[in-house]
């Protein structure tokens, strides 16, 4: 499993921001790999919003991001955001008492 990490902070028009946010995660879903989606809002900062994506694997979610018109969609999105991206793989919890 793969989980990517994306810290947002709007900067620009905030209804086309969640417009094309809208798109692109609508995009992502249908992707083959997709496994789940979810979006938050900061209580610090009302222009941050952190959103977690989960995959199958690393190479479902690299074939997603190859997809038709997917860094297009991103482009317009990066014109009223700017974007921290992180990549994650889940680790074992650790033992009791460590």
């Amino acid at each position: 499993m793969l989980t990517i990490v994306n810290k947002l902070t709007v900067t620009g028009d905030r209804a086309e921001f969640e417009r094309l946010l809208g798109e692109i995660t609508g995009y992502m879903k249908s992707r083959p790999g997709f496994v789940s989606h979810t979006l938050y809002k900061s209580l610090k900062d009302e222009n941050v919003l952190i959103e977690t994506g989960t995959w199958e694997s690393r190479e479902a979610h690299a074939a997603a991001l190859q997809g038709p018109g997917f860094r297009d969609r991103v482009g317009l999105l990066m014109k009223h955001a700017t974007a921290e991206f992180e990549p994650c793989l889940e680790i074992p919890a650790f033992p009791a008492g460590q």
